[in-house]
């Protein structure tokens, strides 16, 4: 009898403990999971924070003495591991231990490309995204997302066409034709995927005069705050030296036959428009490295101008990705482009065709999760 009353007490407790692992199984995922989603904007000691309150959440409150949780973090990964000690319910009679429950379990980040060449920011305009006079966005490498729910998010009109590598996505709806292949509506909106990108500050920014060159001028100009504008018509020529150049007044107009070369170089327009027309040759590539990696023209959010970029040549010498936020975005001329646009709306007319290709760089990335052990 004792022996049998022995085996019973055990089976009870272990089957208590079985569940009790289950409880801390799911303590130690939810404690990585929701850690890991502060990782990378907030830091480790945030991170650890939050894994902490969930596992609180979850019934164990790290006390040392009947649990225990503990948050590390390898690689771009948060680790939580959680340990119960749990008494016996029958078997105390005979055994005066308890049972060590332990669960581990690891969440990470990964970024991900975004698989989208264009997105279209704003969330209520009608015709956010609007083609005209037989214009046609090409994206052969990837998507377009607009993110307005406007029954008209996306028009086309006067034979303009819109063909995507996989369904364009709209928030809203679409009318006209040339879309191809079928739109996808009522997707879901896409956050700003460089919402969280800092604007560079004036502060400590060497200060520089206002820049007007024209006829057959040539000048050389070194990054700094040109907060008077820049303004190239004319067949006047720049080269920009690698950096930062964050521009003001009137902004950065380039007209007529003029051209500028700008390689590893960031333009943030604080203030004033940005125009870029006519017959102009311009060469433009982002960074490699650094905060403003990818990114080639950075309008502050602040600013609503309308930028403009018409021609062939002005459109095709652009690489990198083209951010404006809260402002309008119009262009025409054909050519091809290695761009992402991330822009409030955008307008393309004219006869010829635009293509879009991407431009690949960690700023044009998503954040994805996931529970790896």
């Amino acid at each position: 009898m004792p022996i049998l009353i022995a085996c019973l007490a055990f089976t009870v407790d272990f089957g208590n403990v079985y569940v009790r692992h289950r409880m801390v199984q799911n303590a130690a995922d939810s404690a990585s999971s929701a850690g890991v989603t502060v990782l990378v904007e907030e830091g480790e000691s945030a991170s650890e924070a939050v894994a902490h309150h969930y596992a609180n959440a979850n019934g164990f409150d790290n006390n040392g003495t009947t649990n225990t949780v503990d948050v590390a973090f390898p690689g771009d990964c948060v680790r939580a591991t959680v340990t119960e000690f749990v008494p016996p319910l029958l078997a105390r009679v005979i055994w005066n231990g308890t049972f060590t429950v332990r669960a581990v379990a690891a969440a990470c980040t990964v970024q991900e490309s975004l698989p989208y060449s264009v997105i279209v920011l704003d969330p209520t305009a009608s015709k956010a995204l609007e083609l005209s006079g037989g214009s046609e966005l090409l994206t052969p490498n990837g998507n377009v997302h607009v993110n307005s729910n406007d029954s008209k998010a996306v028009n086309t009109s006067g034979g303009a066409g819109i063909v995507t590598d996989t369904p364009m996505t709209i928030v809203g709806g679409f009318s006209g034709s040339g879309i191809s292949p079928e739109p996808i509506t009522g997707a879901a909106s896409l956050p700003d995927p460089l919402a969280a990108l800092p604007e560079p500050s004036t502060a400590s920014c060497p200060s520089k005069g206002k820049v007007k060159l024209s006829g057959s001028e040539t000048e050389t100009l070194s990054p700094g705050c040109y907060m008077e504008g820049i303004e190239l018509s004319g067949s006047s020529f720049a080269t920009f030296l690698p950096g930062m150049y964050l521009i003001g007044g009137k902004g950065l107009k380039v007209s007529g036959s003029a051209s500028i070369s700008a390689s590893n170089v960031t333009f943030f327009v604080e203030d004033g428009k940005v125009e870029l027309s006519g017959g102009s040759s311009l060469s433009i590539t982002p960074p490699s490295s650094g905060v403003y990696e990818g990114i080639s023209i950075f309008q502050a959010r602040s600013n609503t101008e309308k930028m403009k970029i018409t021609g062939g040549a002005s459109l095709a010498g652009i690489q990198g990705t083209i951010y404006c936020a809260n402002g309008d975005v119009e262009m025409s001329g054909g050519s091809s482009m290695q761009a992402n646009l991330a822009v409030r709306t955008l307008k393309l007319s004219g006869s010829a065709a635009l293509s879009v290709a991407g431009f690949a760089n960690p700023n044009w990335a998503q954040t994805s999760y996931i529970l790896s052990e």
